[in-house]
């Protein structure tokens, strides 16, 4: 059984390194029994809940979060801290693309480049915290991950890499990349 890796840049889908149509994608897909897409270009939303409730934490995604957000065009996914008794949800713009994927093809995992990049990370380093910063495709993506969650994410061209320095989303401090 192998797996379907697509990359979705804004409105174009790439197949090894190779931008494809939607109707070669469907002739692929039959190929492949699963399908992952990871998405580029795209911020993560965080909201830090103050709970490990499972059911309270869909209930305030739906009453909050969905509402900061458009809840058509978003992605949602959730990660519980047990240790910190908190939750920490991630919300990422979909697209028309990645829509019609979930809709005409099941057996489909989205993932973020964010969490690609940490869980890669996370299986070659015993520290669970790190800053990392990654090239890919000609974008810098920086990540800062704590305990193995993510609390910031950004992106640059690769002509405006130098020494970035991001202000925090919150806006109570700023995370610097070197």
């Amino acid at each position: 059984m192998k797996r379907l890796t697509l990359i979705i840049d804004n409105n174009d889908i790439i197949y090894n390194r190779e931008k494809i149509t939607y109707d070669k994608l469907c002739k692929l897909i039959k190929t492949k029994s699963k399908l992952k897409i990871i998405i580029l270009n795209e911020n993560i939303f965080f909201k830090i809940i103050d709970s490990i409730n499972e059911k309270e934490i869909k209930s305030l995604i739906e009453s909050e979060i969905l509402v900061d957000v458009q809840k058509e065009d978003y992605l949602i996914h959730y990660e519980i801290e047990k240790k910190k008794e908190r939750t920490l949800v991630y919300a990422i713009k979909g697209n028309k693309i990645i829509k019609d994927i979930l809709n005409n093809f099941i057996n489909s995992e989205i993932e973020p480049i964010y969490f690609s990049i940490r869980n890669s990370i996370l299986k070659l380093k015993r520290d669970k915290s790190f800053k990392y910063k990654v090239k890919f495709m000609k974008k810098y993506f920086y990540i800062n991950v704590e305990d193995g969650m993510i609390y910031f994410d950004g992106i640059s061209d690769e002509n405006e890499y130098k020494e970035a320095k991001f202000l925090l989303k919150d806006g109570k401090g700023c995370v610097n990349f070197k």
